[in-house]
């Protein structure tokens, strides 16, 4: 890729959009901001209207705000006018709902920067039946394996690494009344709602076993506890030596990545080196059991698109407090249970079992 690259931010109001949004005003010679989506965020949408003119947007909630603002184009749930226009798509949607336009911007050849972790876990068996297009993982392990892994032919596992969250150092017993603002207080990073849950309950782990299956062809995988969020993946090799990459914990740094690869664009950060002390250990998967599971159900993509599924409803329950902390590993258990050889063959199947899945959970 050459030229200024044109650029479609979907998920541009979420954490993935911010930081994105923030590489694209320091690169405004590289890179140009053509098309965006939002759910209900009208406010932002506003706000980036204004900074960036994109051409295109499209509003996937149910507010409506006219067929155009300034000179920028209006559509709803309609992904194809802002994905045909552009060179490269930084897919930012959180959950499910960001499967369908990743498909599109796949069968369009455009490449994907994809943040989106859950398209994978949801829809990987579909992903695969795509000969066109290329995924650029840009959250902060899978960059950094695709860094050490790719080219090579010797690598014998692929190494994922997790801070812990909040609450590493807590026993399970004391987790039963987590509130969810504990549970929102992330040590290292600064993200969304949904995957500082995910992060807590390491959920977020697990999906990324599974997202790391399926990019990076099946190799065994060993999550390491990394509480400072500097080395963030890596892989061993045949002769047992390793190689790791890191950067501070700014989501900047992969994003930048995704868009500029296979170059590395000048920092716009400037950290510190060397780093701090930086401390591994093993993961007890007693006390953090979803990613043990994952590793159980990662040639199982019914299960996956299972797991995804209960954990989304289970986060969004108890981000409202309608469930405890402790009861979101307790849904994915029984769901995985209950759901135990579904399978599907296309985008609709997924749709509905994800439907399934979430109405089950209802009934727990």
């Amino acid at each position: 890729m050459s030229g200024t690259k044109k650029i479609c931010l979907l998920g541009a109001s979420g954490s993935i959009g911010s930081s994105t949004l923030s590489l694209l005003k320091e690169y405004k010679e590289r890179f140009k901001l053509v098309s965006i989506s939002v759910h209900e965020n009208i406010d932002k949408l506003y706000e980036i209207i204004s900074e960036f003119s994109p051409d295109v947007a499209v509003v996937t909630g149910k507010k409506d705000v006219g067929n155009k603002i300034g000179n920028t184009r209006i559509y709803y749930n309609d992904f194809s006018p802002a994905l045909e226009i552009c060179d490269i798509v930084v897919a930012g949607i959180v959950g499910i709902a960001g499967l369908s336009p990743v498909i599109q911007a796949l069968k369009l050849d455009k490449r994907v920067a994809l943040a989106n972790k859950e398209s994978i876990v949801c829809g990987g068996k579909l992903l695969k039946q795509i000969k066109s297009g290329e995924i650029i993982p840009i959250d902060s392990e899978h960059a950094s394996i695709f860094q050490c892994v790719s080219g090579r032919s010797d690598v014998e596992k692929v190494i994922l690494t997790a801070s812990g969250g909040p609450f590493l150092n807590r026993t399970r017993e004391s987790l039963k009344d987590i509130t969810v603002n504990e549970a929102l207080n992330h040590p290292t990073w600064k993200m969304g709602g949904k995957i500082s849950i995910d992060s807590s309950t390491m959920a977020n782990k697990a999906l990324e076993v599974l997202e790391a299956h399926f990019l990076f062809g099946g190799l065994p995988i060993e999550i390491i506890i990394h509480p400072e969020s500097i080395v963030h993946g890596g892989a061993i090799l045949r002769d047992g030596s390793f190689l790791v990459h890191g950067s501070y914990p700014d989501m900047r740094a992969p994003i930048a990545f995704g868009l500029s690869y296979p170059k590395l664009l000048p920092s716009v950060m400037k950290p510190p080196f060397p780093p701090p002390k930086v401390t591994f250990f093993e993961l007890d998967l007693k006390r953090f059991p979803l990613p043990g599971i994952a590793k159980e159900i990662v040639n199982d993509p019914g299960l996956s698109l299972v797991f995804n599924s209960a954990n989304e409803w289970a986060v969004s329950n108890f981000l409202s407090g309608k469930i405890k902390y402790l009861d979101i590993e307790e849904s994915i258990f029984k769901a995985l249970a209950h759901f135990e050889g579904v399978k599907y063959d296309s985008l609709d199947e997924v749709l509905d079992i994800d439907m399934n899945v979430r109405g089950w959970c209802e009934c727990l």
